[in-house]
């Protein structure tokens, strides 16, 4: 398929709107993944009589332009990033007209592929099968093409998903998480879970060892052998400033103590005993 196992979804930038459908990132094949949908509902075993029409009706040319603008519309409304160089109304206004014309696009060709279901004798059960596989295509081509951001893909996404093409289609939401229905092995690349899990565990372990210094600056300041240092530090005696410098604000709890004590054992001099001596007058 030649996918690149590096590149994130929200790398990607949309293509822009043609007049035909944009193709799929990573050069991967429509038909590929539709195949794959088609082996993930296990219609040869389960429902044989449906296998011909099925894959005729599925792998038509009416529903890879589906499948296509679906892919772009979703991607659009979860994944687009704006550009750094773009202002955000600009993005948005580009993003709803985008949005809005991919959306006619899929209902014009959707209304053509009912149209050519009538020569079907099963279309009927053609049709409720559509959605919930035109679901399965569109998550199955984001985990193909971008298997790095498989953790984007949860279960928020695929309830969104999945309700979005059965009210377009049906206009009814499908059963409750019917997502965990689905044959994941059959429409995930090999190994992207295992693969998910490494990268989670090699993520948390790149945080501790960024965590790892920053506690052991906060255990040495909360150690008590800084508090001793300091405490030392603040009993020492101060050396004698000279005039017009600072002197330290600083005191200890020691030198408080010590200072009202020579207060309250400070005695006034007592004047009531003090003598005085009348001076005669001197007479002629």
């Amino acid at each position: 398929t030649g996918l690149k196992r590096l590149v994130f979804v929200e790398m990607e930038e949309y293509p822009g709107f043609n007049l035909s459908p944009s193709p799929l990132p990573q050069q991967i094949s429509p038909l590929f993944v539709l195949n794959g949908v088609t082996e993930a509902l296990n219609i040869r075993q389960s429902k044989p009589g449906l296998l011909k029409d099925w894959s005729s009706l599925f792998s038509s040319r009416e529903s890879q332009d589906i499948f296509l603008d679906l892919f772009w519309w979703f991607f659009l409304q979860r994944f687009q990033k704006p550009p750094p160089d773009v202002q955000m109304y600009l993005f948005e206004r580009e993003r709803s007209a985008n949005s809005t014309s991919l959306f006619k696009r899929v209902a014009n060709n959707y209304t053509l592929l009912l149209n050519t279901s009538f020569r079907y004798k099963t279309r009927e059960k053609l049709l409720l099968l559509y959605p919930d596989a035109a679901a399965q295509a569109v998550y199955s081509a984001f985990c193909h093409a971008f298997p790095v951001s498989y953790n984007r893909y949860n279960n928020d996404f695929k309830i969104f998903l999945t309700e979005t093409i059965s009210l377009w289609m049906n206009g009814t939401k499908p059963m409750l998480r019917q997502f965990e229905y689905w044959n994941y092995v059959m429409l995930e690349p090999p190994n992207i879970r295992k693969d998910a899990v490494d990268r989670e565990k090699r993520e948390k372990r790149k945080k501790k060892a960024k965590e790892k210094p920053l506690l052991a600056v906060l255990n040495s300041l909360s150690s008590p052998n800084v508090h001793q240092s300091t405490s030392h530090q603040t009993n020492a005696t101060a050396p004698a400033s000279p005039r017009g410098a600072k002197v330290p604000t600083e005191v200890s709890h020691s030198s408080i103590m010590s200072s009202r004590t020579a207060l309250n054992n400070y005695r006034r001099p007592s004047f009531t005993h003090r003598t005085y001596h009348m001076i005669e007058p001197c007479t002629a």
